[in-house]
């Protein structure tokens, strides 16, 4: 503005900048209102899984934690045929 009230720069100039900047904004709103819809869909979808595991009882119960030594359960030594 300060260039338009010392005279150095054309009004036609700056309405195209405007009218540049205009479209810019819309299409950043355009894109920000379709990450918020999508971000609203996925926040959905992830209080829908929420849900079920805070009702399910096993997610009450507690997994045991292994000891050093022992193999893991389903580990390739539980299947290994034992001598005797």
């Amino acid at each position: 503005m300060e260039a338009y009230y010392a005279n150095t720069i054309d009004v036609t100039m700056l309405r195209r900048e405007q009218e540049r900047i205009g479209v810019d904004l819309r299409a950043i709103e355009s894109r920000q209102a379709v990450l918020d819809a999508s971000l609203d869909d996925w926040q959905e979808v992830m209080d829908l899984k929420k849900e079920p595991a805070a009702r399910s009882t096993h997610a009450r119960i507690p997994l045991p934690s292994l000891r050093p030594g022992l193999p893991a359960v389903g580990s390739a030594k539980d299947r290994e045929p034992r001598a005797g």
